[in-house]
């Protein structure tokens, strides 16, 4: 049973605005406000007070542990209607989540604690958001520095060695596939030919040997949605039997 909050969404709100955010209070209040917002008056109150606003400028501000826990903030509030619809009415900060799968700075590794609180917020965005898979499509085209492609931001995730956060980047993929082929079969295409320039199709065949099961399965779906084939995989395996039986 959750204790019931030590603070007012108010206080939460002025003390994510103007307290030292590296203080244990705030440290502390980010930990609580995560269980604090299951309940639906008390979440309310902290979205109209300007709760998400709050979070959302200060994941700009810190880094490491705390971007992690203020991430996780913003990814229980996205079960209200109101939380969700801030992101409909302010793409660009959309754009904010989605650039935070990258290292902090060029060259240094990928903060994964960091890195999958993102992919947990743009996976919602992208399954319950009508545009979220758009929002999501323009973050990558923006993104794209002098020497990458868009997308290329996914490579580090897939060849991480932590296995939750290699299923939710797939995950993140087959949601904006299925949504992108809803609209049309070409912004399908589109997709996966920005993923292939990427380089992001020949990471997959080293998962496919991992032999984790939601990342099979993610795998499975991606096969099935692109219509690209791993070579030496399950599927490739089963289809090439196929030609034979039918």
């Amino acid at each position: 049973n959750m204790a019931p909050p030590t603070a007012t969404p108010q206080e939460v709100v002025d003390a994510l605005l103007y307290d030292d955010v590296g203080s244990v209070r705030v440290k502390k209040m980010l930990l609580d406000v995560r269980q604090w917002v299951s309940d639906g008056n008390f979440a309310e109150d902290f979205l109209d007070k300007g709760g998400l606003d709050a979070l959302l400028k200060l994941v700009r501000s810190t880094s490491g542990a705390v971007q992690g826990l203020i991430l996780q903030a913003v990814h229980a509030l996205l079960v209200y209607l109101n939380a969700l619809e801030t992101f409909a009415d302010h793409p660009e900060l959309v754009d904010r989540i989605y650039n935070l799968l990258a290292p902090p700075e060029p060259g240094a590794p990928v903060n994964l604690t960091v890195a999958k609180a993102a992919l947990q917020v743009l996976v919602v965005i992208c399954g319950k958001l009508d545009n979220g898979h758009q929002y999501i499509n323009d973050a990558a085209k923006r993104k794209v520095s002098a020497d990458s492609h868009p997308y290329a931001i996914l490579a580090p995730l897939l060849t991480s060695n932590d296995l939750i956060c290699v299923s939710n980047t797939l995950l993140l993929m087959n949601l904006l596939v299925a949504k992108r082929k809803a609209v049309a079969d070409i912004k399908a295409k589109r997709l996966f030919f920005k993923w292939q320039q990427a380089g992001l199709m020949q990471l997959l065949k080293p998962l496919d040997m991992l032999d984790d099961p939601a990342i099979t399965k993610q795998l499975t779906v991606l096969q099935k949605s692109t219509g690209y084939t791993i070579p030496k995989s399950w599927l490739e395996a089963h289809k090439f039997k196929q030609q034979y039986i039918d």
